[in-house]
């Protein structure tokens, strides 16, 4: 215990107002929980997602409405978002491998999460929002016969695009039609890569290979990111530097999964990774200390409320694919007529109604056809029809 507390004043030497914390720390009541041991069903990710959507929509507010104000508190909620979908992702995406390797359901699965609420809004951007911006001021004939106007649906297939011709010109943020579908592409490429860990055997069986993968994506990313060029990088149409930032924290989150028996929550260890993740803030702070602090949370906060967040549905992703365009509409017809609290909570409420019609007529939908293993009839009608010709052939 004393040593727990020596290694939090080193860290928060210069930081004064956190003392007072410390003197609780000394009589506080210690939990400890075994990762194994979770109830993996019940747990506060729906929370979590629900969280970090909301922080993505308040970080972009500053930007699009031409704010950038200067603070540690802004800095560090901004640095927490992404990270905590890729850790969570991780790790729900190796525990979904784990207990069904198999790959045409688990591409399934990701599919029907992915793509509808995308298709969704990618067709909504082209066909309404466009159409709209466009006719106050230009002529819809040549956005529709615009090549970049249906460029910019390769959203759908996995091909960034952020632009469509002349929307949102006027825009402080000029331009761009939705900033947040980059991350996509990325998520979706780890999950390739981590099917194809688990298809070789390699996954579960050879799980240090795991750490190797971060410990590579980290020096990898520490090596490339100090270029001058380090953001123009890209492979396979994703950007090479980014990938490998939130590589690691996927892999993190799925290294988790994997050594969870080894993995021990402790509220202790809780508050010290807090204080060293808000005091440091950078890059490999929130590399040893945001896992850690999600899976605490997730796993050993007991709250009703939190358990049950996702009761009604789970409305992060409609929250994270619909902010972005709904925030430039707003900017677009009120710009700074409005002030920027207003301009915040007009968006988050837009876009949450949004998410809840997306959830309920598109996400829960689609997800229902998991039951049905449509791609493994699919894969298998070739077969079933090949054996049917035969049985009906003659002799």
């Amino acid at each position: 215990m004393h040593k727990s507390l020596f290694l939090i004043l080193i860290v928060i030497r210069n930081n004064n107002t956190l003392f007072p914390y410390l003197l609780n720390l000394a009589t506080m009541d210690i939990k400890t929980l075994y990762l194994k041991d979770a109830n993996f069903r019940e747990n506060n990710f729906d929370f979590l997602r629900f969280l970090a959507a909301s922080l993505v929509i308040f970080y972009h507010t500053f930007p699009l409405y031409g704010s950038y104000p200067v603070s540690k508190v802004l800095g560090f909620l901004n640095s927490l978002p992404l990270p905590i979908f890729f850790i969570i992702s991780g790790f729900l995406i190796t525990k979904s491998w784990i207990n069904n390797p198999n790959l045409i359901t688990f591409f399934q699965k990701r599919i029907l999460r992915i793509f509808p609420a995308l298709i969704a809004v990618v067709i909504f951007s082209i066909l309404v929002i466009g159409p709209i911006i466009i006719g106050s001021h230009g002529d819809i004939r040549s956005y529709f016969s615009n090549p970049e106007t249906w460029q910019y649906a390769q959203n759908i297939i996995m091909r960034s695009r952020f632009y469509l011709p002349g929307v949102f010109e006027g825009n402080i943020y000029k331009g761009v039609i939705n900033g947040s579908l980059w991350t996509l592409p990325i998520e979706f490429w780890l999950y390739i890569f981590l099917s194809f860990l688990g298809f070789v055997k390699i996954l579960e069986k050879k799980r240090i290979i795991s750490v190797v993968i971060v410990l590579a994506m980290f020096f990898l990313h520490r090596s490339l990111s100090v270029r001058p060029d380090a953001l123009e990088l890209s492979f396979l149409s994703l950007p090479v530097v980014l990938t490998l930032k939130f590589g690691i924290f996927f892999y993190v989150g799925s290294a988790s999964y994997l050594f969870k028996e080894k993995i021990i929550l402790n509220t202790l260890v809780f508050i010290i990774a807090l204080i060293i993740l808000y005091h440091y803030n950078d890059d490999l702070a929130l590399y040893l200390t945001l896992p850690y602090i999600i899976l605490y949370f997730a796993f050993a906060i007991d709250s009703k409320i939190l358990k049950n967040w996702g009761k009604f549905g789970d409305f992060s992703y409609g929250l994270y694919v619909f902010a972005f365009p709904v925030q430039q509409m707003i900017m677009h017809y009120l710009g700074k007529n409005i002030s920027l609290p207003i301009f915040f909570i007009t968006a988050y409420l837009t876009t949450l109604s949004l998410a809840i019609i997306s959830w309920n007529l598109i996400e829960k939908p689609a997800l229902r056809l998991k039951k049905l293993n449509i791609m493994s009839s699919l894969v298998s009608l070739p077969g079933r029809m090949l054996k049917r010709n035969i049985a009906k052939a003659p002799g």
